[in-house]
């Protein structure tokens, strides 16, 4: 006779195999993949391994269960392609588990290459300043300014904080590259060129509404723009041509005004860190974003993003002071024993192949950091004791504290 969890996976499966012969379902401007891009992960881990990662970061709380199904051999995937489920062969055990292909080095293989005076030489890292800036950041949604004070963007300021890092870390010796250099998008599309997708965005989401009005798509066509095409095309320039070890994405935080038509400053300021994870079940329905998923959490980077994340945030939190940010809402997982660190599944953060950590430091219209932030807006470079140096400083000093080891693969 049939155990019972043989006999419910058989049923899971059947249901499974049903489901797949579905039309894919993508998100916005996604690219459909080839399901054996992933067939160089088989038998790389073990059942209870893959389980684990799922449960502690990506899917907690069962959401893969609808997509994902387990026997003891392998994991049968939705594919939802009008073919049959994926199958990923697990490792017998760890020890007779196949080696994880990947292109980019953990720190503890990057070591060897320091020297005392070159502390970082070997490593190679991209530096990713968040949003657009510019022309563009009122378009984002990224630019303020309080009274007659300066304007305040974010996209500007994170451009000089990733300069200063930038030669902190190759005086040490690493070898860095940024991803975006100047004020300006990365992406060949702009608003009008995205209109035909942004109408036809709508009409799904509407499909029994009334027409759109003009305003109606080019608020979706901006979005579009500087929140999905911008970060696909940045993900395809560090896949593709930059090819680092690891992707720093810098941002500043913000608290919402009370009253938007009259802000005024507030007073919490804090900081965390975003590694890819949490992903929902209504996520895990679309097919790109599943194999993504799957992606991340094969090749192995989120043993190298927990460990850098918990080295900079240590170092940033000693730097500033500032108490960790607390997410509530389902959209996070806690990262055990590490306050700042959350995982949270972000397009940049999935669709970038290596490890990739995401810094929010500083709550930009807070008390505490406004003057600092206005102060380095009306200057025409960093300010030799301001945020922008306290900024890159502790993240350069966070590197040289690894590897720590905190976490392993």
């Amino acid at each position: 006779m049939r155990k019972p969890a043989r006999l419910f996976a058989s049923f899971a499966l059947a249901a499974l195999l049903s489901s797949s012969l579905h039309a894919a379902r993508m998100t916005s401007l996604g690219q459909a993949r080839e399901w054996s891009t992933l067939d160089k992960y088989q038998r790389t881990v073990t059942r209870d391994e893959f389980v684990r990662r799922l449960d502690t970061l990506y899917a907690p709380g069962g959401t893969w269960k609808d997509t994902i199904v387990l026997t003891d051999e392998a994991a049968f995937i939705r594919t939802g392609n009008g073919e049959s489920a994926y199958r990923l062969a697990f490792a017998a055990s760890a020890e007779s588990a196949a080696p994880t292909p990947r292109r980019w080095r953990t720190p503890q293989e990057i070591l060897p290459a320091a020297t005392a005076d070159q502390p970082l030489a070997g490593w190679f890292i991209a530096l990713d300043p968040g949003h657009l800036g510019g022309e563009y950041g009122p378009l984002e949604g990224r630019s303020w300014r309080l009274g007659e004070g300066p304007v305040i963007q974010e996209g500007d300021l994170v451009l000089r904080v990733a300069e200063v890092l930038k030669t902190k870390l190759e005086t040490l010796g690493a070898r860095v590259a940024l991803v975006r250099d100047r004020p300006g998008p990365v992406t060949t599309d702009t608003p009008e060129s995205l209109r035909p997708q942004a109408e036809a965005w709508y009409a799904r989401q509407h499909p029994d509404g009334p027409p759109p009005t003009p305003a109606d798509i080019q608020k979706l066509a901006n979005l579009l723009f500087y929140r999905v095409s911008e970060i696909r095309a940045r993900a395809d320039l560090v896949n593709d041509t930059i090819q680092p070890d690891l992707v720093l994405c810098l941002h500043l935080n913000a608290e919402g005004f009370p009253d938007p038509a009259n802000p005024t400053l507030l007073e919490p300021n804090h900081l965390h860190a975003l590694v890819n994870g949490a992903y929902s079940a209504e996520e895990l329905t679309y097919d790109d974003v599943r194999l993504e998923m799957l992606r991340k959490l094969l090749n192995g980077s989120a043993a190298v993003e927990l460990e850098v994340s918990a080295a900079v945030t240590a170092s940033l939190a000693s730097a500033t002071g500032m108490p960790p940010f607390t997410y509530t809402g389902p959209t996070a997982v806690a990262v055990p024993g590490q306050p700042y660190v959350w995982g949270r599944n972000l397009l940049a953060n999935r669709l970038y192949a290596c490890p990739v950590i995401f810094l929010e430091p500083y709550v930009a219209n807070s008390q505490a950091v406004y003057p600092r932030l206005a102060a380095e807006a009306e200057s025409s470079e960093p300010l030799p004791d301001g945020l922008v140096e306290e900024y890159a400083q502790a993240v350069t000093d966070g590197l040289l504290a690894l590897p720590c080891g905190l976490f392993e693969e």
